[in-house]
């Protein structure tokens, strides 16, 4: 989160209109402070965090590559794959 040349965020599949109060709780007891929280608002969590990944590339053309942490084993096809084509469809 300190590194100046990365911009690191947090997406999670917990439902926004539920959780959000909770996750922005936890969040600041342990001191973490994200430039963008993303919580689901559609139906799954890969969904969601396919949008709010669209969303970020669109609004920061900066961004050169992503590293991708995930505890659901299901997504780790789509997110092993190249930046650089996550890139390339996300327009």
């Amino acid at each position: 989160l300190n590194d100046p040349n990365c911009y690191t965020v947090l997406l999670t599949g917990r439902i926004d209109r539920v959780f959000h109060d909770r996750v922005n709780q936890l969040l600041e007891q342990n001191e973490l402070n994200f430039p963008y929280v993303g919580l689901a608002k559609l139906s799954t969590s890969f969904d969601s965090k396919v949008q709010h990944i669209d969303q970020l590339l669109a609004d920061n053309p900066f961004i050169k590559k992503i590293i991708f942490y995930d505890d659901r084993e299901e997504h780790f096809p789509f997110f092993e794959r190249p930046s650089e084509v996550i890139l390339e469809t996300s327009s």
